[in-house]
């Protein structure tokens, strides 16, 4: 019987044995993987300055080998959390490792004299390794837990670094044509293009990211207080007082209606009113990954330009003909919802009264004039870059647009007809330049090519100079072809230009 027990106490000492030594191979492996193979795998990591308020319950946290950690706030000490991200095949995040980086220039343990070499003063090593944070979950889950939904909240306030990085060919990699997923190429091409102010927070204007961060957070974009954005055709002003978090104003007047083939002061017309930018999701602090609303609304009035729009010296028009109503704008632009393209839309509706022309033809006593009181264009938008470094951003338009166009006939009265409703075929692409230059990307040129209504508009814009006060000069130029396979209506003008600068400040 004795030998029985015997037996039997050797078999379980060995199975014992072999099932202890399995398990710190597969421990092993799983740490070997994740410190020498990181760059091949789709994990993420995000950076963590403890505060006293944010480790009160993470005190002398049980590690495998029955030693305790703390988190040390000493100035120069950062650490990062490694984790698996929820996805559809993972239903919650996975804590993998916890690293400490130390900055021995801070903490007093550089060389005497420094180290001159890059990074040589930065000190990494794993506090929490992958079986420590499994046997935390299975045998000290509170300690866990609270490693957890600290994790959660910081992802929750800023975007976390993917450490999935193949190595590609280098040529290749720099050719390659790439596109954002985010709204990262959506806020880059308004950065450089739009009239009105765009926040920069965890979307920066640089194109990369680096590893280590200085301080938890952090936002880009100019200091200023204020912002303008100034040509001859419209104006724009935001105040740092119009910024309410998921809410930022705007003002903007224009002397253009965006869907008619006309140049500024063509339409002999102002709009006047207010944009509002909303963030429907995380608030500014994730506005590369939020659904963004931006929507604008103005009121439109109509001013006599007939008699001098034609003589502006840097305006080559002929004489108006076609009257803008009074009315309404609604502007629409959204970010992607459920993997949809990005969406515009733009509305004008106007008054029915065709009493005054600014504009009349015929004989004084039976005299006619052309209207136009609503206009419309709906359109999706899609980005994307010459290659990875972003030097050629692209951006194109697919859509239809149509307006009516009334004709008054003066005689006994007034007579009204409506002699065009057509809804045609939009397609609009844009270029921007964007070359790096010492580190920084410059927006050196841009040009739009617009098609509709058998029309095209074509711009161009290039920078001046700029000042580092944030003062940006462009030279900026427009032109509006005859009809392509139509002949020239009565109400339409022969192709036209004009050229002017463009003064963008605290952008």
């Amino acid at each position: 019987m004795v030998r029985i027990y015997l037996a039997f106490f050797f078999l379980i000492s060995l199975v014992s044995s072999i099932w202890s030594q399995d398990l710190s191979d597969f421990y092993k492996k799983v740490e070997d993987k994740l410190r020498y193979d990181e760059n091949y795998l789709d994990i993420y990591q995000i950076s963590f300055l403890p505060q006293p308020s944010d480790i009160a319950g993470l005190r002398n946290i049980p590690l495998v080998d029955d030693s305790k950690f703390n988190f040390n706030i000493r100035e120069g000490i950062q650490y990062y959390f490694v984790f698996l991200r929820k996805s559809l095949e993972i239903d919650s995040l996975v804590l993998l490792e916890v690293i400490e980086e130390r900055d021995k220039s801070q903490t007093g343990q550089g060389a005497l004299f420094g180290d001159l070499s890059e990074g040589g003063n930065l000190e990494t090593s794993t506090v929490i390794r992958f079986r420590d944070l499994l046997a935390m979950y299975y045998d000290h889950p509170e300690y866990y837990q609270r490693l957890y939904n600290l994790v959660e909240k910081l992802t929750d306030e800023y975007a976390p670094d993917s450490k999935l990085n193949l190595p590609i060919e280098e040529n290749f990699k720099n050719t390659r044509g790439t596109t954002s997923m985010g709204n990262d190429d959506f806020l880059r091409y308004a950065w450089t293009n739009a009239h009105h102010y765009y926040p920069k927070n965890d979307a920066s204007a640089s194109s990369g990211g680096g590893r280590r961060r200085s301080r938890r957070g952090g936002g880009g974009g100019s200091v200023t207080p204020f912002k303008i954005d100034f040509d001859f055709a419209k104006l724009t002003f935001y105040h740092k007082e119009m910024n309410f978090g998921s809410s930022i104003l705007s003002a903007e007047t224009h002397f253009s209606p965006d869907a008619l083939n006309l140049l500024p002061w063509q339409s002999m017309t102002m709009s006047l009113g207010i944009r509002n930018l909303f963030n429907v999701s995380q608030g500014q602090s994730r506005v590369n990954n939020d659904f963004l609303i931006d929507a604008g609304i103005r009121g439109r009035f109509r001013i006599n330009t007939s008699s001098f729009a034609h003589k502006i010296p840097f305006i080559f028009v002929d004489e108006p003909k076609l009257n803008v109503a009074s009315g309404l704008e609604v502007e629409l632009h959204t970010t992607r919802l459920f993997r949809l393209p990005f969406l515009n839309f733009y509305l004008s509706t106007g008054t029915d009264d065709y009493s005054d022309p600014f504009v009349s033809f015929g004989a004084e006593d039976s005299s006619y004039a052309f209207f136009t009181s609503t206009q419309w264009e709906a359109s999706m938008s899609f980005y994307w870059n010459g290659n990875s470094s972003r030097t050629l951003r692209f951006k194109m338009d697919i859509g239809a647009t149509g307006h009516d166009i009334i004709k008054a006939t003066y005689y006994n009265g007034i007579k009204t007809s409506l002699i065009q409703n057509d809804i045609t075929p939009l397609l609009a692409l844009s270029l921007n330049f964007v070359p790096s230059y010492l580190g920084n990307d410059t927006e050196l040129f841009g040009l739009n090519f617009r098609l509709s209504d058998s029309i095209m508009r074509m711009k161009f814009w290039f920078k001046v100079f700029e000042l580092s006060s944030g003062h940006l000069f462009r030279l900026e130029t427009a032109f509006i072809s005859n009809p392509y396979y139509r002949p020239l209506r009565e109400w339409e003008n022969e192709g036209s230009g004009m050229v002017g600068i463009r003064y963008r400040y605290g952008f």
